[in-house]
């Protein structure tokens, strides 16, 4: 597969929204450099997302929802749903919104 230059722009939860040149090979993001449409930022992007494709493959990502089984600070969780997730999480909100 060829190497591939697509352009896009930061989702990061700051006010500036980069521009991002991101490169792909074989379908997956090797490079993340700073793209030159943005009038204010062009040619910048913060070292957080320049290093970002680092953390976009590690083993240690988590992949899939899961709820903590044990204390808090043991590191022990379970693997579950999103249905079930987001379930759960509806319910706690819920029940926050009605107690205050």
């Amino acid at each position: 597969m060829p190497i591939e230059k697509r352009t896009t722009t930061c989702v990061m939860d700051c006010p500036d929204a980069c521009a991002l040149e991101v490169t792909v090979e074989d379908g997956r993001v090797t490079a993340i450099g700073a793209g030159n449409s943005h009038p204010d930022v062009a040619g910048f992007i913060c070292s957080k997302v320049s290093q970002f494709h680092r953390r976009l493959y590690h083993q240690d990502r988590v992949l899939h929802p899961q709820r903590r089984v044990g204390a808090k600070g043991e590191a022990r969780f379970e693997r579950v749903s999103w249905d079930d997730a987001i379930a759960e999480i509806t319910e706690r909100f819920e029940r926050i919104r009605s107690e205050s």
